[in-house]
């Protein structure tokens, strides 16, 4: 069974290895450096990853990675794999699926589509398939707060509702489009909403 979680690492890291580390992304405020630090940081030392402020592990990194020797060594740090010893190889063995699967794919378009928009990826069936199961188990968490319900779905294809409510918003989009809106990327999503006026407004002043 392929490890859709690991190809998706591989093609994010063919892509920053080609960007720009001061090219902006689509995390506001970010450089594809800072970008590049995060990832490193999250897969290598996540105790790390939660401080960003001037002082902190993540600015130092981001700053030396303005050169690009500094910042082609960072990306490859980032590539590179966790100790076997550590515990951060499980996001590399049972925990990667849960974990990254949506993790790289949002993080591979916030490159791409940083400077504006871009074609869209063809992702193989069961990639897609995997990426869809894992945005509706992060919706889930990621949406609980909204006033209405949504369904999302991908064209001519699956559904699944991942917030109940009375009034509902169905979202239609293939699944890194439906991983940009509900990781908070409304604005750089190819996405259809179908609902009542008032649903799609209340959803769209949330998310868009």
């Amino acid at each position: 069974m392929t490890r859709w979680d690991l190809v998706e690492r591989q093609h994010l890291v063919a892509t920053l290895e080609a960007a720009d580390p001061l090219a902006p992304t689509l995390c506001e405020g970010w450089e594809v450096r800072h970008l590049a630090a995060h990832l490193y940081l999250r897969r290598h030392r996540p105790w790390r990853s939660w401080q960003q402020d001037e002082n902190s592990v993540f600015a130092e990194l981001a700053e030396q990675a303005k050169d690009p020797v500094a910042y082609r060594d960072l990306v490859g740090r980032f590539a590179a794999a966790p100790a076997p010893i550590s515990l951060m190889a499980l996001t590399d063995g049972p925990l990667g699926p849960v974990t990254n699967t949506t993790e790289y794919v949002i993080h591979h378009e916030d490159v791409r589509r940083g400077a504006g928009p871009v074609p869209a990826r063809t992702l193989p069936a069961e990639h897609a398939d995997a990426l869809f199961d894992s945005v509706v188990q992060f919706s889930k968490l990621a949406l609980r707060r909204l006033e209405v319900g949504v369904v999302l779905g991908v064209p001519g294809g699956r559904r699944r509702v991942v917030k109940k409510g009375t009034d509902s918003v169905a979202v239609i989009g293939a699944p890194v489009e439906l991983a940009l809106l509900t990781s908070g990327r409304g604005r750089a999503a190819d996405v259809e909403l179908l609902g009542s006026e008032s649903a799609v407004a209340s959803f769209e002043a949330a998310l868009i």
